[in-house]
């Protein structure tokens, strides 16, 4: 792949093969927009999921060799959506396309003229060039390159660099600032070259409750009764 535009609009819709997790039986996630499959939270609460794709060039490619799948995830109230990671690329190719929307569908359609995603909260691609890339380099650049978030391994993301969808975005993305609110979530993920197996996390944290009202009235009572101790009223 050499574009965003070659990886959005080459794009016919195709059957693919993921694993849950790296250790878990092979499924089939949805190559249908409008009925994304769902996934679901771990026991952070963040939401993992490795997907397998071959495109052109790759060893069992898809229909019409371009690789598409649609998954979907519910934040649930009292916690936030704070980034989604790439943890895992391993691929022929050096880039794959993520984008995010949300709702449980996906119905972002891309504008050729612009090269824009109208309606998407965020896309960008995904991989060795893209969310790893400070700068577009060389397939499996070495582990020392300046746009290099792949560890020697070349599998293995490294601490602290730019792997989040929501701090690294294209010029033409909108950008994910803070966090999102709960709520229902999609993503769409295409591979149009080579094979990739690639792993991504959309992590969630908790947020703080409201002190209870029972908590406040004892509290403030106790200040009270501090300040007249005190001889202060």
């Amino acid at each position: 792949m050499t574009s965003f535009l070659k990886v959005v609009f080459r794009a016919s819709l195709g059957l693919v093969v993921v694993t849950a997790t790296a250790a878990a039986q092979a499924t089939d996630y949805s190559d249908n927009p409008l009925s994304p499959t769902e996934i679901f939270a771990d026991a952070s609460g963040n939401f993992t999921f490795t997907v397998n794709q071959s495109g052109v060039g790759g060893a069992n490619p898809c229909p019409s060799n371009n690789c598409k799948d649609y998954v979907f995830f519910n934040v649930p109230t009292g916690r936030v959506f704070t980034g989604l990671r790439m943890d895992f690329y391993n691929s022929t190719d050096d880039r794959a396309f993520v984008a995010l929307q949300a709702g449980t569908q996906f119905t972002a359609v891309p504008n050729t003229v612009t090269g824009t995603l109208p309606g998407a909260l965020a896309f960008n691609h995904n991989g060795w060039r893209g969310l790893c890339a400070v700068t577009y380099g060389a397939l499996r650049p070495a582990a020392n390159a300046q746009n290099n978030c792949i560890q020697a391994d070349n599998l293995t993301p490294v601490p602290g660099r730019p792997t989040d969808l929501f701090t690294k975005v294209l010029a033409t993305s909108p950008s994910v600032t803070g966090s999102l609110p709960p709520g229902a979530y999609s993503l769409w993920t295409q591979q149009v070259s080579g094979s990739s197996e690639y792993t991504l996390t959309a992590v969630t944290r908790q947020t703080p409750g409201p002190l209870p009202v029972v908590g406040a009235l004892g509290a403030f009572a106790w200040s009270r009764r501090l300040r007249r101790r005190m001889g202060r009223g």
